[in-house]
């Protein structure tokens, strides 16, 4: 249903240059013409296909967020709405080449525009803060017998039972996640091969160093190890860098990584604390880690990387905190247009 929604018209909204706007595209519905060999259109082709696996990983993340909740239509209509219209208009502004602060545009109005190689922000950040909005409208799960899903027995009713189909699944997000990265590359020539191998080097160092250290955190406060933690541990430090991963040096990857994994039991801490039931910690490991990643890459990305990793030599320098700022504002917009997209939707489907 998602993949028909973004070749209809979200991919049009989110990579069309019609009409040259800088908050939505305009024309190409459905690719728009047939390819030709020779032509622009196997380009073409070749970005729908990888940007309809960035949309399909963007609306899965709300899934598992408000499982056991969420009617089946319900979900349906999220994913219809999301694919077809929000989620094509966050990727318009941070991705596109007219975006408002796309660092692929010429109009983006500050810095690079919002550094995301892989999207940290506009795929985790946006899926996210999506989850965390529709998990605390949605309510806490209602368990047998009227047990608060809060308590100890209810956590222990809920919690995950079939720990090698956890771990099965994260190493097979975490084999895959080195295509998803490295494909962000601009291409094959002009340094685009190096651009995928830093982009596979930092994904690989800041995983193991996330892995490692939330094992050693997890250890610490509970006195032994656990693999749901371990699990969430690698998504949380590969979510963190795929923002900057072709754009900083390999040096920085473990700092991301670590940093990631106490955004990871920070948010996780606030969220059982407001009593917000996120079935899988969707927005410990996509929120935190999104938002650290987006911060992270201001901090630690260089020009030199930069203009590899966009394709563009001939930008100006940015200073640290002006970039920093700039990635600030892309956050706070992928926040505020995730919860009024989420609330919005919430109350239609009340009525």
């Amino acid at each position: 249903l998602g993949g028909l929604c973004w070749w209809a018209c979200g991919y049009s909204i989110a990579y069309s240059d019609g009409g040259g706007g800088r908050f939505m595209g305009v024309g190409s519905a459905m690719l728009g013409y047939a390819p030709r060999p020779g032509s622009e259109m196997y380009t073409t082709t070749a970005a729908f296909f990888l940007s309809f696996t960035y949309m399909t990983t963007a609306v899965t993340i709300v899934s598992g967020a408000i499982a056991e909740r969420a009617s089946l239509v319900g979900y349906y209509l999220l994913v219809v709405v999301i694919t077809s219209f929000t989620y094509p208009l966050v990727v318009h502004w941070f991705w596109s080449s007219h975006g408002w602060l796309s660092p692929f545009s010429p109009a983006r109005i500050a810095g690079h525009g919002m550094l995301d190689f892989s999207g940290s922000g506009v795929i985790h950040l946006y899926g996210g803060t999506s989850a965390l909005t529709m998990s605390y409208l949605l309510g806490p799960r209602v368990l047998p017998d009227g047990v608060d899903v809060f308590s100890q027995e209810g956590q222990e009713m809920v919690a995950p039972h079939n720990k090698f189909q956890q771990a099965t699944g994260t190493l097979l997000l975490w084999f895959s996640w080195y295509a998803f990265n490295a494909g962000s590359a601009p291409g094959i020539s002009n340094g685009g091969s190096s651009v995928a191998a830093m982009a596979v080097v930092n994904t690989c160092v800041a995983s193991g160093a996330s892995t490692m250290f939330g094992i050693l955190v997890t250890y610490i406060i509970t006195g032994h190890f656990a693999i749901s933690h371990a699990c969430n541990c690698v998504l949380v430090g590969l979510v963190s860098i795929t923002a900057g991963c072709g754009y900083m040096s390999p040096k920085y990857a473990p700092v991301v990584g670590i940093i990631a994994v106490l955004s990871y039991f920070t948010v996780q801490k606030l969220r059982s604390r407001f009593e917000i039931d996120d079935v899988l910690d969707v927005s410990a490991v996509h929120l935190g880690g999104g938002l650290w990643g987006i911060v992270a890459t201001g901090l630690f990305a260089d020009d030199k990387r930069i203009a590899h990793g966009v394709g563009d030599f001939n930008r100006p320098s940015v200073p640290v905190w002006t970039q920093v700022g700039v990635q600030l504002l892309g956050a706070v917009t992928i926040i505020a247009w995730a919860v009024i997209v989420s609330c919005t939707f919430f109350y239609v489907m009340k009525r």
